[in-house]
């Protein structure tokens, strides 16, 4: 099967995986961007176990583009059960690492919150700035103060997500319009831009305006629920879509 010619200009596909047996799968399709991950069960951003993170990035090769969510500020410390050089160094696998902000929209310090949780990342590794679509079910900041906030924390990048996996996807959350006024600010701002929350991939058509600079997607490659196994044909289907459309990601 011929596989689609990405133009760097164009969105690419991330997908996220929960164990090395998914990654190595994602990553043998040769057309996702980025491999990211993720433990479904544990929320949004849940984090992968130590040793899950450490046998995923081995399972793959060094020059695969990888980033790992470490969850909420408000879970704490990263892998507590872990000293820190271990953690250091394991960290210094991922070009990419994303945070959540749930809990904290009445917490006048969660800027400084952000900040301490993200000082436990190398500095090598790409900050992600994430936005909850649902901040009042998320009782997170909302997306135009994340965004306002994020280079104050050297963020390099935007993730505009949903918090609540049950109660529809971002496009069901966020009128168009809208949307892509915040990815514009963003792009203003010299942030990176990604977007994700149960999105289908019959919703690519409606995200071509958008010009983002990634997609993101979870339940869309499952062979079931987002709990269960990644299908490559799903995958693949997905990522052909993408390139069909010829996302660009600058805005006009």
């Amino acid at each position: 099967m011929n596989q689609p010619r990405l133009k760097p200009e164009n969105t690419g596909l991330l997908v996220s995986v929960r164990n090395a047996t998914e990654a190595r799968l994602a990553h043998s399709t040769a057309l996702v961007s980025i491999i990211d991950l993720k433990e479904p069960q544990n929320g949004s951003l849940g984090c992968v176990s130590f040793e899950t993170a450490k046998n995923i990035s081995q399972s793959l090769p060094e020059d695969a583009i990888k980033s790992i969510a470490l969850g909420e500020v408000v879970d704490g410390p990263v892998w507590p059960n872990s000293n820190s050089h271990s953690r250091h160094e394991l960290l210094l696998r991922f070009q990419y690492a994303k945070v959540g902000l749930a809990g904290l929209a009445d917490d006048q310090n969660w800027l400084q919150h952000w900040s301490n949780t993200f000082d436990q990342v190398p500095s090598t590794v790409q900050r992600v700035a994430v936005a909850y679509a649902d901040h009042e079910r998320a009782n997170s900041p909302k997306i135009k103060a994340i965004i306002e906030s994020a280079n104050l924390v050297r963020c390099n990048a935007l993730l505009i997500d949903t918090f609540c996996k049950e109660n529809g996807s971002l496009l069901d959350m966020i009128p168009m319009p809208e949307l892509k006024s915040f990815v514009r600010h963003a792009k203003s701002r010299g942030l990176k831009t990604v977007i994700a929350g149960s999105l289908r991939e019959k919703d690519l058509p409606h995200l071509q305006p958008l010009a983002v600079d990634f997609i993101a997607v979870r339940g869309a490659i499952c062979s079931k629920d987002r709990c269960s196994l990644i299908d490559v044909r799903k995958i693949t289907s997905i990522a052909h879509r993408i390139a069909d459309l010829s996302f660009p990601t600058r805005t006009g």
